[in-house]
């Protein structure tokens, strides 16, 4: 397929990785002049509906949201999506066999990761999917790649056996008892990630996809290193994220300001990759059930659904999973629509200048609820100090900044500066209600350069992929 034009302008150049449903190429778009990353159905697929389906949903989801740490949808066609090219080196692909990350760039790297996630559980969107493999390292900081399972927040999970999707390492307990999508699972899965930068394995020794899942519904998580120089805030923030129950997690947006904060002027770094990336950050397709003789007895749980089988390799980018010894659970109207629930106010933070060690930026507040002492807070996620801010008085009080406006001004224009992380505000409050808002980066293009392999050959990867690893979806 090299050298084929899609849509009258976008040229297949290079093969970037490959999967079971799914092959993202390096592309060129000839009209805009750019690289771009482009994904097409895998070979057989290319007249599926329901592929092409996902693959709309995808891109439905992803451009949706704007936000640095999120990969940019530019367009889509009736078989192919075309996103930004993202190039860096995958998480998972750093931490290859047993490595580890010093505390700091592990809270770093998982705390751009919340960012990401609390900007697409504002809009609804419950990624479903995140882990090593779909994190990618520039530098420019994280990346968050791979929508293709996502869902709206308070979808049921698929009655279907075999419609189930996700990646048996990473799924939160809740979706085994085949719970309603929430943002709580997503918050799960950047515990796994946090544990894994900081142990070099996951929670639980399992040897297989069956101990797994077991882990995931009832194991306590295996101690962290007795490090003295592992802040005991870290190690707490971890467990949480890996309760059981949803309500006793973090949200996304508290989870980015406390791994920020406790991150202080850490800098995320292209690393290296090691190793070839370990098989639990491979998303597979497994068919499962489970039968109550199965089930280990554990106190305060109501089910428990083990592998009765090993796995069996479909045609699409998650986990299968089913339970035939309970109800399937009945169809509920997502709780989410398709666009965010009104509030009280919306703000729009667009960075407009960004050096890499001053900034500046545009806030704009649209709310009804306006007058003379009207207040707009906001936590810094990174280390920036307030110089300025037009048409309005600030202050700020460690990382939180209060911003009052002239009356009748709705946009402030406020400048500051950075020594490391300049990571956009995840939450807003107006007059103390808390707010939506759309989060837009300076406008860059970085491109990372290309990685050699030990024959000296170039080697490029896009959309976290590279030719040695295989693609998820």
């Amino acid at each position: 397929m090299a050298g084929n034009l899609l849509g009258g302008r976008y040229r297949l150049v290079e093969k970037l990785g490959s999967g079971g449903m799914a092959v993202v190429w390096r592309g060129y778009d000839e009209v805009l002049g750019r690289q771009v990353a482009i994904k097409v159905p895998a070979p057989g697929l290319a007249a599926d509906a329901a592929f092409r389906q996902r693959l709309r949903a995808e891109a439905q989801a992803a451009a949706r949201l704007s936000h640095p740490h999120l990969t940019t949808v530019h367009d889509y066609g009736p078989s192919y999506v075309v996103m930004e090219l993202v190039e860096g080196t995958t998480l998972s692909s750093v931490l290859g066999d047993g490595q580890t990350l010093p505390w700091q760039q592990a809270a770093a790297i998982c705390a751009e990761v919340a960012m990401a996630l609390a900007a697409a559980h504002e809009r609804g969107i419950v990624h479903r999917d995140v882990t090593a493999n779909n994190v990618m390292l520039t530098s420019s900081g994280v990346k968050v790649l791979d929508f293709g399972i996502s869902a709206l927040a308070g979808e049921p999970e698929p009655e279907d056996p075999g419609q189930m999707l996700g990646t048996p390492a990473f799924v939160a307990p809740e979706r085994l008892r085949q719970a309603d999508v929430t943002p709580a699972v997503d918050v799960y899965a950047v515990g796994i990630l946090l544990y894994r930068c900081l142990r070099g394995a996951l929670p639980w020794a399992a040897g297989d996809t069956e101990e797994l899942f077991t882990a995931h519904l009832w194991l306590t998580p295996t101690e962290l290193p007795d490090d003295p120089d592992l802040p005991d805030e870290l190690r707490q923030l971890c467990y949480e994220c890996l309760a059981k129950e949803p309500a006793d997690r973090p949200d996304s947006a508290e989870l980015a300001t406390r791994l920020s904060t406790l991150a202080g002027s850490a800098v995320i770094s292209v690393l290296p990759a090691t190793s070839a990336a370990r098989e639990e950050t491979k998303t597979n397709v497994l068919a499962w059930q489970g039968t109550q003789a199965e089930r280990p007895k554990r106190k305060r749980r109501t089910a428990l659904v083990a592998i009765a089988g090993t796995a069996a390799v479909l045609a699409a980018s998650g986990a299968a999973m089913s339970s035939a010894d309970r109800p399937r659970p009945q169809w509920h109207e997502p709780v989410a629509a398709a666009e965010p629930p009104p509030a009280a106010c919306h703000v729009t933070f667009q960075v407009t200048r960004d050096d890499g060690a001053n900034f500046a930026a545009n806030v704009t507040v649209q709310s009804t609820e306006t007058g003379p002492a009207s207040q707009l807070r906001f936590p810094w996620p990174g280390d920036q100090h307030m110089t300025q801010a037009a048409a309005a008085h600030w202050d700020q009080s460690g990382r939180e900044v209060v911003v009052q406006p002239n009356p009748g001004q709705q946009r402030i224009e406020l400048s500051g500066t950075y020594s490391a992380l300049n990571a956009l505000p995840a939450s807003f409050a107006w007059n103390g209600s808390s707010c939506t808002s759309t989060l837009v980066g300076a406008p860059a293009v970085v491109l990372v350069a290309e990685e050699s392999d030990s024959s000296g050959k170039g080697k490029g990867k896009g959309k976290g992929r590279g030719d040695d690893h295989e693609d998820d979806d």
